[in-house]
């Protein structure tokens, strides 16, 4: 009797003591994205895939999504992506398609479990880099190297172009 008190002692000593990350789904953020990126950019859905962006078993499907913070768990996996991806409840994420043509850079900030998704960053009319830093400086309390990060966002992600003359087709 005694090694079953143990066992579940060391089981919720276990669950106290995980990292604050959740899977992604679990809060519908991913699905979020892939639904955001659906309505942005439809034509996708015509051009290359009918079922467009999607999420299966926890993972991005034409899409990556970059974890700007954590970059030790990086939130992009070779493709196709072997582990579900995970956020936590405050956090800064790099979203994009994978397919060049369309790679209209997204960011996602999680802030208290809530996300704000800044779009089209690098096409005209899009919102501007600017504004996700000062976002991020007024909700989070990150440091100057995640700053960087952000500011330097198309450094962070994986693009698959169809020719050497591919470009970034903006809206």
């Amino acid at each position: 009797m005694n090694k079953i008190y143990f066992i579940v002692f060391c089981w919720f000593l276990f669950q106290g003591c995980r990292p604050s990350k959740l899977a992604v789904d679990e809060f519908g953020h991913l699905e979020t994205m892939a639904s955001f990126l659906n309505s942005e950019i439809p034509q996708f859905k015509v051009k290359d895939d009918p079922l467009g962006f999607y999420v299966q078993n926890g993972r991005p499907k034409n899409f990556f999504v970059y974890d700007l913070v954590d970059t030790a768990k990086n939130s992009y996996q070779p493709y196709p992506p072997r582990a579900a991806v995970t956020i936590a409840a405050n956090g800064v994420y790099h979203f994009s398609p994978r397919n060049f043509r369309f790679s209209y850079s997204h960011i996602a900030v999680i802030s208290g479990g809530k996300m704000k998704i800044f779009r089209l960053l690098n096409c005209a009319g899009g919102d501007k880099i600017e504004d996700v830093i000062s976002f991020v400086k007024t909700n989070l309390n990150y440091d100057d190297e995640i700053r960087r990060r952000i500011l330097n966002y198309r450094l962070h992600g994986i693009y698959f172009k169809t020719d050497p003359q591919s470009r970034i087709e903006c809206p």
